[in-house]
């Protein structure tokens, strides 16, 4: 089984394995202490499923090429991550793709995978723009206001469903979009949104909740060469919405519902 835990900014693998094998345990890693992550969600998207452990507190990373795919997941402050990533990443996952390996940005790690991250308005800091890590043929500028989205998507054709909440737009300069945007908030569009590399390896989006929908993740399987496909025991989005409501019913047994309302 597979298993893609609710980690916020820590290495998640499972027993030490290689990538060459039609056997290898499917797992995704996310950047280690990002220092303002924000795809929890993202990666929770087969939490209940058995195989795993956890990793805790490395700032260099070791063997990438156990992982059948990387995944880096977005920030609240893009360009001063995108300064500790490539200070402490930059070489690991270069190596790792030229050896093969799958890599996916989210949101503010789809914008750290491109050529630039520009800042001119100074939306997250002084302005200026950074470097990326140049995996993707992507150029990102930061701009007002934020998108913020209910969207529907659709990746070649597997149906999909998330969310969207990010400064700025980013221009592809090469590659081909990832998914096509079919609508926004309720209303209809035909957009594009992501980037494909050339080499099929590495590929970013701005949908959080990418792992939501049943279909995607089966995909997302596919893509990093896992076959087998695990099973999906529960749908991502069921299993979700359970958690939501075993919050609700902890915080209605320990908090003081009136005082609050």
């Amino acid at each position: 089984h597979a298993q893609v835990q609710r980690d916020k900014g820590r290495l998640v693998h499972p027993p030490p394995q290689h990538r060459g094998g039609t056997d290898r345990t499917p797992l995704c890693q996310d950047e280690d202490q990002i220092k303002h992550a924000h795809d929890d969600n993202d990666l929770a998207c087969h939490d209940q499923e058995d195989g795993g452990h956890e990793e805790r507190n490395r700032d260099v990373p070791e063997g990438l090429d156990r992982f059948a795919a990387v995944i880096i997941p977005g920030s609240k402050n893009t360009r001063k991550d995108l300064t500790w990533v490539i200070d402490r990443f930059e070489g690991a996952l270069k190596h790792y793709v030229r050896s093969g390996g799958h890599l996916l940005g989210i949101c503010g790690g789809y914008q750290m995978l491109g050529r630039v991250v520009a800042d001119p308005d100074g939306l997250e800091g002084l302005p200026g723009q950074s470097r990326g890590l140049d995996l993707l043929p992507v150029e990102t500028r930061l701009q007002a206001p934020k998108t913020t989205t209910l969207s529907e998507f659709e990746w070649d054709s597997a149906p999909g469903k998330g969310y969207e909440i990010h400064m700025g737009a980013t221009r592809l300069t090469g590659g081909r979009p990832l998914i096509h945007i079919l609508s926004r908030n309720g209303g209809s569009v035909c957009e594009t949104d992501g980037c494909m590399a050339e080499d099929g390896r590495v590929a970013g989006t701005y949908i959080h909740g990418f792992f939501d929908t049943r279909v995607i993740a089966e995909k997302w399987f596919s893509w990093i060469g896992l076959n087998p496909a695990p099973e999906i025991e529960t749908d991502p989005m069921t299993k979700k919405y359970k958690d939501y409501d075993r919050l609700k019913a902890h915080m209605e047994k320990f908090l003081d519902m009136s005082a609050i309302g």
